[in-house]
C-alpha cells in the first residue's frame, strides 16, 4: 500500500477518521423557502409563469411579452430560487397551488 504521509503535514493528518464514511447518506440541500409559502413574485414574474404553464417557449414568451429569451430565462431562474423549487414542474405546481392558472374541468 502506498504510504500517503507527507513531510510537511503532521502524523495521521490524512486519516481515515476525517474523511466521511462511505455509506453515510448525503445530508439533503436546504432551500431558503419552501414552494408553499408566498414569495412575492412581481407581476411580470406572474405573467412569465402564466405562460409558461401554457407550455411557450422562452423565445415565444419573449415575443409575446417584448424580452429578450436570456431574460425570459432569468425571470424562470429567479422565480426557481424565490419559490424554492428545482425545475419548471416545480414552477407549475407553484402556479396550480397558489391560483396563478386554474385547470378547467374537460369540455363534455
Amino acid at each position: 500500500m502506498e504510504n500517503l504521509s507527507s513531510p510537511n503535514l503532521p502524523h495521521g493528518a490524512l486519516s481515515s477518521s476525517h474523511l466521511p464514511a462511505a455509506s453515510a447518506k448525503p445530508q439533503p440541500r436546504r432551500r431558503g423557502m419552501s414552494i408553499s409559502q408566498d414569495p412575492q413574485l412581481s407581476t411580470r414574474e406572474l405573467e412569465v409563469l402564466a405562460l409558461i404553464c401554457q407550455e411557450f417557449t422562452n423565445f415565444e414568451i419573449g415575443d409575446r411579452l417584448c424580452l429578450s429569451p436570456r431574460t425570459v430565462e432569468t425571470y424562470r431562474r429567479t422565480m426557481m430560487e424565490k419559490i424554492g423549487c428545482r425545475n419548471t414542474v416545480g414552477l407549475v405546481l407553484y402556479a396550480l397551488r397558489n391560483n396563478v392558472i386554474a385547470l378547467h374541468p374537460p369540455q363534455k
